[in-house]
């Protein structure tokens, strides 16, 4: 930075140094698409197993459900889920849940090709199922008193 007759340096360079700092917060507070892009950043991560992502998922298990709903355009509500598979028929529906530790994850085949799994919520102790117009309706299995 060069400085004026005097010794100071002109406030046009003074702003040019002080502009990236600024420019970047400005940007970050109104950059509201960030959050949705890191969102689905470790969504895709974990779906393909990837063991650092994998992390944010056991330790919030809820994510894998919903991450599970929403690639199916499915709902998630607090008692389960609920899957559209339209073109596929009860018979080509398989359903299972293992248990680890205490912690428990649904196991889906649908059709000859697609198999999910999911880690189901903390309290979740099974599930129960049934089909309806097209509709994979899951909902989850608690102790009595949670």
């Amino acid at each position: 930075m060069q400085p004026d007759e005097e010794g100071v340096p002109s406030e046009q360079e003074g702003h040019l140094r002080q502009l990236p700092d600024a420019a970047h917060q400005a940007f970050a507070e109104t950059a509201s698409h960030l959050e949705e892009v890191r969102f689905n950043h470790q969504k895709l991560l974990v779906g393909a197993g990837l063991v650092p992502e994998a992390h944010l998922a056991n330790i919030d298990p809820e994510r894998q459900v919903q991450w599970l709903a929403e690639s199916f355009n499915g709902k998630v509500t607090e008692s389960g889920f609920s899957l559209p598979l339209l073109g596929l028929s009860e018979e080509d529906v398989g359903l299972s849940v293992s248990s680890d530790n205490g912690l428990f994850t649904l196991k889906m085949e649908l059709g000859d090709h697609i198999q999910r799994s999911a880690r189901l919520p903390v309290g979740v102790v099974g599930i129960s199922s049934s089909w309806q117009d097209g509709w994979l309706n899951i909902t989850f299995d608690r102790p009595e008193g949670q």
